[in-house]
């Protein structure tokens, strides 16, 4: 282990493998609030874990997130809200104008009216969590916090549909996808490799990276707690692909996935003290000394 992996260790690694810090419980709600609402649009130029749960470590005004104000404001569940959403998608003219509005061959006059049309199918719905959802997204405002499309809008409505076939949990979706017994199963790589392949199949605008990023803090909640193994998944972002292009890794990391695998969790970490180091363990240390040094 180098110098700079050793360091990063010592910084944040209390912090990463904390319970509340980067984990994502194995439990339906908070799977839905943290993976579905959150992951599956991060990453897109739309900060999405803001959005969901208000809180923002850039220093920008506190922004009251989607899930206080349907928790507290409407007493209301992930599952309740997903189904909301996922009703929009069933109607026929209001799932054909969102197809209209994402089509990249539309109009230039249609293009010119940006988020307004999609946000105006939410505004005018009978369900209550779609109107939440859109005055919630209205409000979100800040440099590099949110740029809002029709397509990140089109993707939550649609893929609510796609939970909505699975019980509006991301949970049930995972383990229809993986169905033997027990579950999450032990012999994590297969499963996992069928879980990535399936993601971006059946998630509008979801990619490889995102698909990713939707089990990988799952998975790492299920390894801290000695459930499975080990697991290769993990957030690639540009501060991880500008730490591989420094000097502080040694040359072998280009390799991310098979150098982490090198790399032990040293003593004082309970039962994952001693095991090889997942892939989004060291992701995360890079994230947080990145987003550390350019405050």
């Amino acid at each position: 282990m180098n110098d700079c992996v050793k360091n990063l260790f010592t910084l944040y690694l209390p912090s990463v493998l904390s319970a509340n810090r980067v984990i994502v419980p194995d439990d339906p709600e908070e799977m839905n609030w943290h993976i579905f609402f959150g992951h599956s649009q991060d990453m897109q130029g739309f900060r999405a874990d803001i959005f969901t749960d208000g809180r923002n470590e850039n220093g920008h005004p506190p922004f009251r997130g989607l899930r206080q104000r349907w928790a507290e404001d409407h007493n209301g569940n992930s599952l309740s809200l997903i189904a909301d959403l996922a009703r929009l998608w069933e109607d026929g003219p209001t799932r054909q104008m969102f197809i209209r509005i994402t089509d990249p061959h539309r109009p230039i006059e249609e293009r010119r009216k940006g988020i307004q049309p999609a946000l105006d199918l939410l505004l005018e719905s009978a369900d209550l969590g779609a109107r939440v959802f859109a005055e919630t997204l209205q409000e979100l405002k800040g440099n590099k916090v949110a740029r809002k499309t029709n397509m990140m809008v089109r993707a939550y409505v649609q893929n609510s549909y796609l939970l909505s076939k699975h019980g509006c949990t991301f949970r049930n979706y995972l383990q229809s996808i993986a169905p033997n017994e027990p579950f999450p199963p032990v012999g994590i790589p297969e499963a996992e490799k069928q879980w990535i392949r399936a993601i971006q199949r059946d998630f509008y605008n979801v990619g490889n990276a995102l698909a990713n990023y939707m089990i990988c803090d799952w998975l790492l909640g299920l390894w801290r707690e000695g459930r499975i193994e080990w697991f290769t998944s993990y957030k690639c972002d540009s501060v991880q692909k500008r730490a591989l292009r420094s000097d502080c890794l040694p040359e072998e990391a280009s390799d991310f996935v098979a150098y982490c695998k090198t790399l032990r969790i040293p003593e004082g970490f309970d039962v994952v003290s001693g095991k090889a180091c997942p892939p989004r363990v060291l992701n995360e240390c890079i994230w947080l000394d990145g987003n550390a040094s350019s405050r």
